[in-house]
């Protein structure tokens, strides 16, 4: 091990051209990332780790986030048939929270178009509970994309109406903005910032080893009993707003201000049934500080649903600051794919099997 490295470089660039175009395809996420503390710290412990093989490990394995909204809704199970059937093999997983700030750096590049309210209850969603990251080896034989940029196909779009009924995202019915049940990473360059974002270092290099220990394994039954028993853990909901008006009714019957109450949860209907009038869009912070005043107490779970059906979302006119996720340059050949080399078992600390 050396105690010295080179500094004759005058730009930031950890990584190295080749390196970068077996990343990502976005010149624009490039150029952010090789400048984000969060990836360049997360690329030097995945060096350490995956010595030569990083690329070759990032491009070789796929990130699907279990968020709690999938425990309650219980959708585990049918996400982890699909990918088992799409031939993506469970390897590894880990438990983690998202908090505040975390939540904002994981999507620092998207948020800029979304609505406050819209941010409100993302937080108040993803910080509800734990998250299961897990890690999947992608054994499909003739594809030559990236394991991520292959889920991310098979994922669909954010938007429900854009959903294909072969996508996962319509097999779990996430027929909402908010309660989409995972989430994934589009490029491999995603995995490293968000293992940068999420775990320390000595998480991180605990959880790359795992990946590399565990790489030739195949741990579906183990995972499918661990989603089982975390998810006997949450109440189950289906996530429909009929349940979650039906919870606010109960709610304002004790009341002690019940005509006042009463025309609230008439709004509330209206707007359900019919959609919010023109140009208008539900305030979330409001609401939350009316049912306070009427001392109305609902749980969250039936706000965050209740809520997700009246706010703006987003500014159809702003653009993220990273665009696109880079899905149809792969496809269309532009990024390289790197095959893993089994005669580079070195890294910077020794050797792996």
């Amino acid at each position: 091990m050396s105690l010295t490295y080179n500094t004759t470089e005058d730009i930031i660039d950890e990584v190295g051209h080749d390196s970068w175009k077996g990343l990502t395809v976005m010149p624009e996420k490039k150029t952010f990332y090789s400048r984000d503390v969060y990836f360049r710290e997360s690329w030097g412990d995945a060096q350490k780790v995956f010595g030569e093989n990083t690329v070759s490990f990032l491009q070789n394995i796929a990130v699907l986030v279990f968020k709690p909204d999938a425990f309650m809704a219980r959708k585990c199970q049918a996400a982890l048939e699909f990918l088992l059937h799409q031939n993506f093999i469970p390897i590894a997983w880990r438990e983690f929270r998202y908090n505040h700030w975390t939540m904002r750096e994981d999507w620092r590049y998207q948020l800029n178009q979304f609505s406050l309210d819209r941010i409100f209850l993302n937080e108040k969603l993803l910080t509800s509970d734990d998250c299961t990251m897990v890690i999947f080896r992608d054994d499909s034989k003739e594809c030559k994309l990236p394991g991520t940029v292959r889920l991310q196909s098979l994922k669909g779009s954010s938007l429900p109406e854009l959903h294909k009924p072969e996508q996962l995202r319509a097999i779990l019915k996430s027929h909402n903005r908010l309660f989409k049940f995972v989430h994934t990473t589009d490029e491999p360059a995603d995995i490293i910032r968000e293992s940068g974002i999420l775990f320390s270092s000595d998480e991180r290099r605990d959880f790359f080893q795992e990946i590399v220990d565990n790489f030739k394994q195949n741990k579906s039954a183990l995972l499918a009993d661990y989603l089982s028993r975390k998810a006997s853990r949450f109440s189950e909901n289906d996530f429909s707003w009929p349940t979650a008006l039906e919870e606010l009714r109960s709610s304002i019957d004790a009341c002690p201000f019940p005509s006042e109450a009463k025309l609230l949860l008439a709004n509330i209907e209206l707007w359900l049934l019919h959609g919010m009038p023109d140009g208008k869009a539900l305030s979330v912070r409001e609401l939350e500080k009316t049912l306070h005043k009427f001392n109305i107490h609902l749980s969250n779970v039936a706000f965050m649903i209740i809520c997700t059906n009246l706010i703006h979302h987003s500014y159809a006119l702003e653009f993220a600051l990273m665009r696109g996720d880079g899905l149809d340059d792969w496809l269309a050949g532009k990024g390289k794919h790197v095959p893993f080399n089994s005669l580079k078992r070195h890294t910077t600390e020794g050797l792996y099997e």
